[in-house]
């Protein structure tokens, strides 16, 4: 059986969809599951799911236009809109013609449906995510210029929230969304 080759927008995606598919199934990374990005190439012979960095999947098409080691293509996080994706998505009409029966299977969470099903003229699926209750609040940063008093405001708030009589009524984890890596690293540092 040929393996399923899966698209992923960003290299770190591609590293960390394919570890916890592994980890799920009970695999090591590089066994049934495996994956390649422009930093890691080199893929097991026996890998029955491949994931792939979307660029890397469109060499492949440049040089095999029928991904021949293939038995299915999953483009998964279409609604990221990389210049590859969009190209690959062109691709797939002239694949499935000279492929029949190549399965291909488009995911997104926020694109018109409609629209696929027009172009593709194939039925579109859809399947309703889990929602949860969020409430949003805003951390009152007035115009400070270092970004390190503004973070810890922002912790200084949430942590607040956690430890607060206000905790009661915001039950769960708190999300604190950041402007960078740099931002990030320091977060975490705190903590």
């Amino acid at each position: 059986m040929l393996p399923v080759l899966i698209t992923q927008p960003r290299r770190l995606a591609t590293r960390t969809v394919a570890e916890r598919v592994a980890f799920e199934m009970e695999e090591k990374i590089g066994d049934f599951v495996d994956y390649a990005t422009s930093a890691h190439k080199k893929l097991a012979s026996s890998a029955k799911i491949v994931f792939k960095l979307d660029s890397i999947v469109l060499d492949e098409l440049t040089i095999d236009r029928r991904l021949s080691n293939y038995s299915c293509l999953i483009i998964d996080e279409a609604h990221e809109r990389t210049i590859s994706i969009d190209v690959i998505l062109g691709l797939i009409k002239e694949l499935q013609q000279i492929r029949k029966g190549f399965k291909v299977i488009v995911t997104s969470a926020s694109l018109d449906g409609k629209l696929f099903e027009q172009y593709f003229k194939e039925k579109v699926f859809k399947v309703s995510g889990r929602l949860f209750p969020v409430d949003i609040i805003y951390a009152p940063l007035n115009q400070e210029s270092d970004m390190v008093r503004k973070i810890e405001k922002v912790i200084k708030n949430d942590i607040l929230i956690s430890n607060s009589q206000l905790k009661d009524q915001y039950k769960g984890d708190v999300l604190v969304f950041c402007t960078g890596v740099d931002d990030i690293n320091f977060l975490c540092s705190i903590f």
